[in-house]
């Protein structure tokens, strides 16, 4: 057609180039419709099962479309707003020929491998066609190509999975996998760290006499288990006590003269380590940057205990364990692989707990009351019916028909909780940050209310896992760094509070009481991306991710929403010590399960069991070497099964 088209960033979709955003946005009236809608019910993707709901549901129908007159309506409003049919002649290039361009194969691996290790036949189709639409191919080049990749040596074939998929991972994925188990295996079987039970024992009645109480023979035992090789790994429930047995895993080692350094993903739960275990912590990403540089010497005779270990990438838990492996350092892997995984090639502490054992905490003491105990095992196992039970029993369970009245009733309930009660912490969470954000912009106007913030507001764009956000800074305000900045010594995950705004010709500097005592200067234009966005949120609410690994001594408040599943929902009530509040916006529950708005009177029961599937779900991510090693399991059993039966055969014949 001589039309040229352009990829947009971040979609896989594409324009046609040439025609403004003006006329686009006015031609756009249908979407603009359906955006709203899913706004108001707090739905964040169109091309969801929700999406495709409110989509049908907000269509107007109608008998009959006069499309002669609808046309020329159509070619008048463009002639008004200067898109013409000589604006379309300019645009088009009849004389052009599409010429077909091979489809970049190492893109489209790139590109299945981008965040996760196994992907399926159709993730291919899915990968092929969207790199077809810049490259004039048909749908007999995308078929060719699918083949072409199925065949290339880059493509291992991992058989089929539950659902009966072909299945696939790249040779370049699986050498990350198999590097990262042969290194941990060595560091499994090597002896160098293991301590005499008489020096094990003596940290623990230490810590026993510290901390005034006796150590359970769960924990007991785990601090024995981990004090054995150079790689050791705990597993515990939310709340179980992991951070007592590592205490006195600290001073067992630290009697022997050696080194004790902590890290976790998140520079949040890097703090709380160092709170509840006295180990020195910083962030993952630190460790990382001290061990790459090549100083191996600093590192010997050290434990370094990484704390959340389920939320490592695997290629980052490979990088880790290379190089403490090559600095002869200690590893002892902590977290629950129950739990939230690893935004991207998630799977590793489960494959690595299953392939060599790990010590094993299951009783909690985090919460309070039995019954609090009771709901963190039920969400934990998947038990949604009985954790809604106790949710609602306890009043605890909040349904709104809007996400406006979800966000409106929570913060309410959160700020009633904080006037009452000063002394205790509280934690707001949401799974998006697109719920995030406007649970901040609430709590915000109650301290300001309260006296707590100045009235500067000065507004500006940030960013934060890569969201554009617009927050309002005013002297008070707690918030959060969200770039790592090792020249200015600014971690990601950092916080503090503001003490001085100051605007700025085209630029704002802030001056930050930091939670560790020091006190920086920063300025949008030195602490930004490339596209000017600072690297600093307002720090009020909190995504459940960044979240695990947080013990607050208080209450809790979850904006739930239909992206949450098993994982999400037992990390997010599994936070408090006392309650552990659940706030649901009851449209988005409706459209998830395709009940359209008609005025009626919500039904409570049918929003229950979408809950409970919710809360049912399992997402967690599996690592490609797993399939493997089932594929190889079942040819072992094939031929012990064959020799069998051989065998068998050769005594009747004698």
């Amino acid at each position: 057609m001589g039309f040229a088209v352009e990829a947009i960033d971040n979609k896989p979709a594409f324009e046609v180039k040439g025609i403004c955003q003006q006329l686009c946005a006015f031609f756009s009236k249908r979407a603009d419709a359906i955006r709203a809608q899913m706004e108001a019910m707090g739905v964040t993707n169109a091309s969801s099962k929700i999406g495709d709901t409110i989509a049908v549901n907000s269509r107007d129908y109608k008998e009959a479309i006069d499309r002669p007159a609808l046309f020329a309506k159509w070619e008048k409003e463009m002639d008004e707003r200067g898109f013409t049919a000589d604006k379309v002649a300019d645009i088009r290039d009849i004389a052009a020929e599409p010429f077909p361009e091979a489809l970049p194969l190492s893109a489209v691996l790139n590109g299945l491998i981008e965040d996760k290790a196994v992907f399926r036949l159709q993730d291919i189709y899915a990968q092929v066609a969207k790199e077809a639409q810049y490259t004039h191919s048909t749908v007999q080049d995308i078929e060719d190509t699918v083949r072409e990749l199925l065949t290339d040596e880059a493509m291992v074939s991992l058989g089929k999975d539950i659902n009966q998929n072909p299945i696939y991972t790249t040779k370049a994925m699986l050498a990350i996998e198999q590097a990262l188990v042969a290194t941990a295996d060595a560091m499994h079987v090597s002896t160098h760290y293991k301590l005499d039970t008489a020096v094990i024992d003596k940290a623990i009645e230490a810590q026993q006499h510290a901390q005034g109480f006796t150590l359970s023979d769960e924990q007991h035992e785990a601090v024995h288990a981990v004090c054995q090789s150079s790689l050791g790994i705990i597993q515990g429930k939310a709340g179980a006590g992991k951070s007592t047995s590592l205490k006195a895993l600290r001073l067992a080692y630290e009697s022997q003269g050696m080194t004790v350094r902590g890290a976790t993903v998140a520079r949040k739960a890097a703090l709380q380590l160092q709170h509840d275990t006295g180990i020195e912590s910083g962030t993952l990403a630190s460790l990382l940057n001290d061990l790459g540089k090549g100083n191996t010497e600093r590192f010997k005779d050290t434990v370094i205990v990484v704390d959340e270990a389920g939320l490592m990438a695997t290629p980052d838990v490979l990088e880790l364990v290379s190089a403490a492996h090559k600095a002869n350092a200690k590893i002892v892997l902590v977290g629950e692989q129950e739990q939230l995984d690893s935004i991207t090639f998630g799977g590793s502490l489960r494959y690595l707990s299953q392939r060599q054992g790990c010590a094993r905490i299951n009783t909690i003491r985090r919460q309070r009351e039995v019954w609090a105990k009771t709901l963190v095992n039920d969400l934990r196992s998947g038990n949604a019916e009985a954790a809604l039970g106790t949710l609602q029993g306890k009043g605890l369970l909040h349904i709104k028909d809007t996400a406006h009245d979800t966000r409106e009733a929570l913060v309410n309930q959160w700020a009633a909780y904080t006037k009452a009660n000063p002394d205790k912490q509280s934690l707001v969470m949401a799974q998006r940050w697109k719920d995030v954000k406007p649970l901040n912009d609430l709590m915000r106007t109650v301290y300001q209310e309260r006296g707590l913030l100045g009235n500067e507001n000065v507004i500006t764009e940030c960013v934060v896992s890569n969201q554009t956000l617009h927050f309002a800074f005013s002297t008070g305000e707690r918030v959060r760094l969200t770039k790592n900045d090792y020249t200015r010594n600014l971690t990601n995950g950092q916080q503090g509070t503001v003490t001085a705004v100051v605007q700025l010709k085209d630029d704002v500097r802030l001056t930050i009481a930091l939670d560790d005592g020091r006190t920086v200067r920063i300025k949008q234009s030195d602490y930004c991306d490339e596209e000017k966005r600072f690297h600093v949120v307002q720090a009020y609410a909190s995504t459940v991710y960044s979240a695990q690994g947080a013990t607050i001594d208080g209450d809790t408040f979850t904006y739930y929403s239909t992206t949450m599943d098993r994982a999400a929902s037992y990390v997010a009530g599994s936070r408090a010590k006392d309650r552990a509040w659940f706030f649901v916006n009851g449209q988005e529950l409706d459209a998830q399960c395709g009940v359209s708005d008609n005025g009626d009177r919500p039904d409570m029961a049918a929003r229950l069991d979408g809950l409970t599937r919710n809360m049912k779900v399992n997402r967690h991510k599996t690592m490609a070497i797993e399939y493997l090693d089932e594929q190889k399991n079942i040819m072992q059993e094939k031929e012990s099964k064959h020799f069998i039966e051989h065998g068998l055969c050769l005594s009747s014949d004698l």
